[in-house]
């Protein structure tokens, strides 16, 4: 059996302090497609290419690599037949500090399993605990930890993107227990309409509550959930 991203130790720093006053919020996300032509959609980054302080979209599809406005979402093309391969995978950062970012690109990626699992310290420095939170992803592709309930300590957001035995794929989100030995509880974020290839988090319209970016495979979609945890409407 397959593990998805076995070693996530490093979300142990982000569960804080076991316990809230009330129950958490449900979860509510509003979903958006800016692009319902994707080949395959590979790789997902966010950052600020033009400059204007506002993160914006970056794809790596089957033949070209391309980035979409904050705003209006409109499309543009980076770059287009990079290598004889797929382009699968990118990442963005702000190199020389002028505020824009530059692009790599890989090929050949092959990062997937049907596992979720979370390792957490013991607390007495003696082996991590491990959890495992499903177990019937078909092919898990994408994974995010962020506080997108507003909790003050982070939940974990994945995708995949082959049906699994219910015959579905999609999204879910996972909220930590509120206390040591309760199970964790989960939340469909998306239903069978988004065939997870990769996903990655950012506070898109500067409201303080993280939005779930993600691009589909045989769905062809690149989509925004936004955040709408806590609003009335």
């Amino acid at each position: 059996m397959k593990r998805f991203l076995p070693m996530l130790s490093w979300f142990a720093l982000g569960l804080g302090t076991y316990g809230w006053a009330a129950e958490p919020p449900l979860p509510k996300f509003e979903a958006q497609t800016i692009d319902g032509k994707v080949a395959i959609g590979y790789g997902v980054a966010i950052g600020d290419v033009d400059g204007d302080g506002k993160p914006d979209i970056l794809l790596a599809d089957k033949r070209e690599i391309a980035w979409y406005r904050n705003g209006d979402w409109k499309k543009f093309v980076m770059a287009a037949d990079l290598t004889p391969h797929d382009d699968v995978c990118i990442a963005a950062r702000d190199i020389h500090g002028d505020r824009r970012v530059e692009v790599a690109v890989g090929a050949n990626w092959n990062w997937h399993g049907n596992t979720l699992v979370v390792y957490t310290p013991s607390g007495q420095g003696g082996p991590w605990q491990r959890s495992v939170l499903a177990d019937d992803l078909g092919e898990g592709h994408g994974l995010a930890c962020a506080d997108f309930l507003g909790l003050g300590s982070d939940q974990v957001i994945v995708g995949w993107r082959n049906p699994n035995a219910q015959k579905k794929v999609g999204i879910r989100l996972y909220v930590p227990p509120d206390f040591p030995g309760s199970p964790w509880k989960s939340h469909v974020i998306d239903d069978n309409t988004m065939a997870c290839e990769d996903l990655k988090v950012a506070d898109l319209d500067g409201d303080g509550r993280p939005e779930i970016i993600a691009s589909g495979r045989s769905t062809h979609n690149l989509v925004i959930y936004w955040n709408r945890t806590g609003m009335k409407k």
